[in-house]
Formats: structure tokens, C-alpha cells, sequence
């Protein structure tokens, strides 16, 4: 049978760096520190990029509101990006009538890349 005693004296951290601070916390259960946020330029986005599976899944989901927000969202950056005049609102909710529209628009950009 073992017997283990508790050590009276202190123990030394070496894990110490040049000014005396720790390298590393001594809580055990911290997560880790880490830049989690990624920085990117959003603001010349001139249309709203989602990809086909998840526009269909949230367009059944939502039968067919999500629709209506992203062409919101397409004609909301487009104003911005075009410094144009048009109001995105109705564009959306009337979308049956500006969507050749709006996919000309974007055909136009993609022609330019």
C-alpha cells in the first residue's frame, strides 16, 4: 500500500517568461485564446451570395418568405454598391416583375469579371 504526502514547499512555475509572467494560465478548464473572428471586406458586395442548397432549404422552410428577403437583401446591395435611386422594398414584394431585372443586373457584373 502507497502512502503519498502532501509536499510542504512551494513549487517553482517554469513556465515563466523573461518578465515574469506565465506562459500558459494555470486553469486548466480555459479555453484556449484564438482570433476567432475573421476579418473581411464586406462592403463592396454589390449582390447577397448564398449557395443553392441553403436558399432552397430555407425557401421550402419558410414557404417562399425567404424569397422575398433575398431579393431584399440583392436590391439593397445593389442601391448601396450603384448609389442608385430605387426603392428595395417593393422590388422585393413585387419580385415577379423585377426579377429579369435584377439577374440582368447581375449577369452585366459577372460579364465585367
Amino acid at each position: 500500500m502507497l502512502i503519498f504526502k502532501e509536499s510542504t514547499r512551494p513549487i517553482k512555475n517554469k513556465n515563466k517568461s523573461k518578465k515574469g509572467q506565465s506562459k500558459m494560465s494555470t486553469n486548466v478548464y480555459q479555453a484556449p485564446h484564438a482570433n476567432l473572428v475573421i476579418e473581411t471586406d464586406t462592403d463592396d458586395q454589390m449582390f447577397y451570395i448564398v449557395s443553392p442548397k441553403k436558399f432552397w432549404v430555407l425557401f421550402i422552410s419558410t414557404l417562399g418568405l425567404y424569397g422575398i428577403y433575398w431579393f431584399y437583401k440583392n436590391w439593397a446591395l445593389y442601391k448601396d454598391a450603384t448609389q442608385g435611386s430605387l426603392w428595395p422594398v417593393p422590388r422585393a414584394i413585387f419580385s415577379i416583375f423585377f426579377t429579369h431585372s435584377l439577374f440582368r443586373n447581375i449577369n452585366k457584373e459577372l460579364e465585367k469579371k
